[in-house]
């Protein structure tokens, strides 16, 4: 049994007014309230009895409150570890063990390659095999899309495509980076399909899509100067063929169609998109991401494709029947919605030219890695900030670089500040790009959270400790620093399912950002280097669950991570 969140709080509420002789009732909105910010020696029970008018604190009332009834204990240890949840444990070192044993069992002890599947498929609303098909179409849908744009929406696209299956189930589809070599790491871990618009299935759409329009009566065509557009009912009217010559033509009837001519992109973008259907038979799931500007033009290409996929009426056989049933594939496509993006400052990066999306997008990379070259040569060996890292374990971390060494760091580096920062504002929100700022380092960045992740392989390899899933956890139950990490730790699987929810990597990084800090504070107070082994191996399986937590959010956004800066 798993416990929802009023479930849980229903639960302790419950247990609560039992001992306290009080109605849950009056007890459950002060279960509900925030209590984020109390101290880690404090639980949530004495916190409840603190805020009743009774006088005093019983301590007696206190124990007495803790001991839980067997079925909230059942809730307990039943429920997601959510930070909500968690807050309820009185005793820190049960949170501490409890959110490492977790991190474990999910990442395992093999901490040398980490791949992008590493926890459950998400699936959406829906209930699907293992076996899943899922396709991601994230191809651009006008030839006017700045560098920025271009750059959103290949990562979020690359981000959902990591989120929601493994790299054989899912198929990718997006501008090929055959030929830039500063962008091919943008689609790390992506299973790029071919993006052929002349394929000869995406013809027998088209053939399909014009004989429907032309023959089918339910569909109101007008035929205008040798165009064609078809009425819809929501969204108006909508040009889907255009003229056959350029030669003007007189308006007709529908009873006397004129010939079509070429068809329009939006034509054209659903036979492609219909095509994916009829080459993937268990196809489960397609999601299409769509800049905020072409929001129309996704709505008037599904309510279009409805009208003519729709099977018709049933011929009265058992076969007809069943087929009116099945959903037509417009019902099946998740359209995913990002906000624009543009460049500000002084400095402009993307200029403007007639090339395509891919060009644009290595155009930024380029001019990225060659600033990141820049500021690595001029601070080697330096640090971000006051993090609390003992400078003197890192004395390897400042030996000269080679050029291909160099050349590595500063794309990592560079790809790192500009993934992170086209998906660190939420997707509906329009994104204002600073080159400069994201490139600094300091702050919330991606570099920033690159600089962690190497820090923490630093200690690994300096410090020379094992990793020991039996150590003895209670030698950090002192530390807040100790409970306030693995609460970070722990948030992680419900973090995840906001992701698979929402299909935004806003939440990831704004998670990540909160993982690094708490990983900074903790390692302000826990030296492993020169420790006795079993403070060392404490200290370190904590920070190795940070480590790995931090990898696979990396690994999400489609980074690698360096192990020296």
């Amino acid at each position: 049994m798993v416990a929802t969140l009023l479930q849980f709080r229903t639960a302790i509420a419950t247990h609560l007014g039992r001992v306290l002789e009080v109605p849950a009732e009056s007890l459950l909105p002060l279960v509900q309230q925030d209590t984020a910010h109390r101290k880690a020696g404090h639980g949530v029970f004495s916190v409840v009895i603190k805020r009743l008018p009774r006088g005093p604190l019983d301590e007696e009332l206190i124990r007495q409150s803790v001991e839980l009834s067997e079925n909230t204990q059942e809730y307990v240890s039943n429920a997601r570890r959510v930070k909500d949840m968690l807050l309820f444990d009185p005793a820190p070192g049960q949170l501490i063990r409890r959110a490492i044993q977790d991190t474990y069992n999910l990442f395992g002890s093999e901490a040398s390659d980490l791949e992008v599947a590493t926890s459950p498929v998400a699936l959406g609303k829906r209930h699907r095999d293992t076996d899943q098909a899922v396709i991601v179409n994230g191809l651009s849908l006008q030839q006017d899309e700045n560098g920025y744009c271009a750059l959103r929406r290949t990562t979020v696209t690359g981000f959902i495509s990591r989120l929601v299956g493994g790299k054989e189930a899912v198929r990718v589809f997006c501008e090929q980076s055959d030929g830039k070599e500063a962008i091919k790491g943008l689609f790390r871990g992506m299973n790029l399909e071919s993006t052929d618009q002349e394929t000869s299935s995406v013809k027998i759409h088209l053939l399909t899509i014009e004989e429907t329009i032309k023959t089918c009566k339910d569909i109101k065509t007008v035929s205008k100067d040798g165009s064609w557009s078809v009425q819809l009912l929501s969204k108006g009217q909508v040009k889907v063929y255009t003229p056959l010559s350029s030669t003007p033509a007189t308006t007709t009837t529908f009873g006397e169609p004129l010939a079509m001519g070429t068809p329009t992109p939006l034509i054209q973008t659903m036979a492609f998109i219909a095509s994916h259907f009829s080459e993937h038979n268990a196809l489960d799931r397609y999601i299409w991401v769509v800049p905020d500007g072409r929001r129309q033009f996704a709505e008037q290409l599904l309510e279009l494709a409805k009208m003519i996929y729709t099977p018709r009426e049933a011929d009265g056989s058992e076969e007809g029947q069943e087929r009116t049933k099945r959903p037509s594939w417009p019902d099946l496509v998740e359209v995913v919605v990002f906000g624009p993006a543009t460049e500000t400052g002084k400095e402009k990066t993307d200029t403007e030219s007639s090339d395509g999306a891919p060009a644009r997008m290595a155009r930024i990379m380029d001019y990225a890695k060659a600033e990141m070259c820049k500021i690595i040569v001029e601070n080697r060996g330096g640090s971000l900030g006051d993090d609390g890292y003992e400078d003197e374990d890192f004395e390897d971390d400042k030996v000269a670089l080679d050029e291909e060494a160099l050349s590595r760091m500063a794309t990592i580096l560079a790809k790192s500040a500009i993934v992170v920062a086209c998906a660190g504002t939420r997707r509906l929100k329009k994104l204002n790009v600073n080159m400069k700022q994201l490139l600094d380092g300091k702050g919330n960045s991606g570099v920033f959270l690159q600089y962690v992740s190497s820090r923490l392989c630093g200690i690994e390899r300096k410090s020379g400790t094992r990793l020991n899933p039996e150590a003895n956890l209670s030698l950090l139950q002192p530390y807040p620093e100790a409970f306030h990490l693995a609460l970070v730790i722990a948030e992680w699987v419900d973090i995840q399912d906001t992701l698979t929810q929402s299909l935004d990597p806003y939440p990831l990084v704004n998670y990540l950002f909160h993982l690094a800090a708490e990983i900074g504070q903790a390692n302000r107070v826990f030296r492993i280097k020169d420790m006795e082994a079993s403070v060392a191996e404490a200290r370190w399986l904590l920070f190795w669950c940070a480590k790995r937590v931090l990898e696979h959010g990396l690994t999400l956004l489609g980074l690698e991570s360096v192990e020296r800066m």
